[in-house]
């Protein structure tokens, strides 16, 4: 079930079981999310987001690496679509359902203390 989600200062549909996680990926300087999906039990987490420029990157990347937040096998990864004529960035988990989505609470919450400490 998608939820709406003010995402700077615009709202986005965002499945509830990932809401945390989109919320804290959008609040890193220069990276915006363009949709996700949470899977629904029978597929990964797939967040795709862009960076306004790649010098964005290597503090969100630190907060998706398996050995700074305890979670392993999320990935990032370039990605283009069908029409090959853009480029986004893909985080995506490896396990589904609710283990997907405990992991995913996991990173947002190291995201948020990064923010609030």
């Amino acid at each position: 079930m998608e939820v709406p989600v003010n995402i700077n200062n615009r709202t986005e549909m965002v499945d509830e079981e990932i809401v945390e996680l989109v919320k804290q990926i959008n609040r890193f300087e220069g990276i915006h999310t363009i949709e996700s999906c949470f899977g629904h039990g029978l597929y990964p987490i797939r967040i795709f987001l862009y960076p306004d420029s790649i010098e964005y990157l290597p503090i969100f990347l630190y907060y998706t690496d398996s050995c700074h937040v305890g979670v392993r096998g999320w990935e990032v990864v370039i990605y283009t679509d069908c029409s090959a004529d853009h480029v986004t960035w893909l985080l995506q988990s490896t396990s589904m359902g609710e283990k997907a989505k405990e992991e995913a609470n996991q990173i947002a919450e190291y995201m948020r203390k990064y923010y609030d400490e």
